[in-house]
C-alpha cells in the first residue's frame, strides 16, 4: 500500500471517528534565491558562508571596483565645480551695464543704433553661455549619480532574510551575467516556511485558503505550529485522486529548519465533517 493510500484510509478512519485526520506533509524553504552578481567583475570579497544566517541589505560580496571609484570621485568633482557658472554669471553682468550704457547713450543721440543692437546681442550671446554653464552643471550632476550607480552594482546586498545554502564563488573568481552562470551564493527563505500537503480527493473543497492548519514537524523536532493555508491547488491528480495544498508556516528566528517530514491537521475541515447534515 502505498503512502498517499495510507494517507486515505487515515482520513476515512479520522472521518468515521469524528477526528480531524493527520495528512503527510513536508516542510521546505519559502523560496531559494540564487544571488548573482549585477554586473561582470572580479570577486574582491564574500562576507558570507554556508549557514550563515543574513538580514534584507546586508552585504553579502564586494566586487573589485577601483575604477568605478576613480571615475565616480571625477564626476563628483565636475558636479561641484563652480567656476565656469561664476565667469558666465559675470559676463552677464557685464554685457547688461553695457547694453544699459549703450541704450541710454542712444536715448541722448550719442550712440547709433548699431551700437546699441550690437551691445543687445554680447549680452544675449552672455545670458545663452550662462543658461549652458547651468545645463552642463545639471548634466555634470546626473552623470555623478549615473556613476554612483555603477559604483554601487559592485556591492551586492541580500534582498531577503534566510540562510546561506550555498557559497559557489570565491574571492578572485570571475562573476558573469547571462543565463546559466554560475550564482556566487544561493539564500533560503525560512520565514516563513511552505508546506506542501497531498490530501485525497475527499477532502478538496473542505480546505480553502485562509483555512487554518496545525503542524506537528517529525522527532525530534516535535511541537504543534499554527499556520495558514495560502492555496488550494485546482487541479486534481487522476493517477492518485488527490491534490495539494500549500502551507504558510511562521518561522520567527528560524526555529524550524526546513527540510522536516511532518503531520498537517485541519480543524476546519474536521468540524465540517462534524456538523449535522
Amino acid at each position: 500500500m502505498t503512502v498517499k493510500q495510507l494517507s486515505l484510509v487515515a482520513w476515512l478512519l479520522a472521518a468515521q471517528a469524528g477526528l480531524a485526520a493527520e495528512f503527510d506533509c513536508i516542510v521546505k524553504p519559502y523560496k531559494i534565491v540564487e544571488i548573482h552578481a549585477p554586473a561582470v567583475g572580479l570577486i574582491e570579497k564574500v562576507n558570507v558562508d554556508q549557514g550563515d544566517t543574513v538580514r534584507v541589505g546586508q552585504v553579502l560580496a564586494l566586487l573589485e571596483s577601483n575604477t568605478e571609484q576613480a571615475i565616480t570621485e571625477l564626476a563628483r568633482f565636475r558636479a561641484q565645480m563652480t567656476g565656469p557658472m561664476r565667469t558666465a554669471e559675470a559676463r552677464v553682468d557685464h554685457t547688461a551695464q553695457r547694453f544699459g550704457r549703450k541704450e541710454e547713450l542712444h536715448n541722448k543721440g550719442f550712440a547709433t543704433t548699431e551700437d546699441k543692437d550690437q551691445a543687445r546681442a554680447e549680452k544675449r550671446v552672455a545670458e545663452a553661455e550662462l543658461l549652458e554653464a547651468q545645463e552642463n552643471r545639471q548634466l555634470a550632476q546626473y552623470e555623478h549619480r549615473r556613476a554612483i550607480a555603477q559604483l554601487n552594482l559592485r556591492t551586492i546586498k541580500s534582498p531577503i532574510a534566510g540562510v546561506v545554502t550555498e557559497r559557489l564563488l570565491n574571492p578572485g573568481e570571475v562573476a558573469e551575467l547571462g543565463v546559466g552562470q554560475k550564482p556566487i551564493i544561493k539564500i533560503a527563505q525560512l520565514d516563513p516556511l511552505r508546506v506542501e500537503v497531498i490530501l485525497p480527493i475527499q477532502m478538496y473543497g473542505q480546505v480553502q485558503a485562509g483555512h487554518t492548519a496545525e503542524i506537528v514537524p517529525e522527532a525530534p523536532i516535535g511541537g504543534r505550529y499554527p499556520a495558514k493555508v495560502r492555496g488550494v491547488d485546482k487541479v486534481i491528480d487522476a493517477a492518485s485522486a488527490t491534490f495539494a495544498v500549500r502551507v504558510d508556516l511562521p518561522n520567527e528566528s528560524f526555529k524550524l529548519p526546513a527540510g522536516l517530514r511532518c503531520k498537517a491537521r485541519f480543524p476546519a475541515a474536521g468540524a465540517e465533517r462534524r456538523a449535522p447534515q
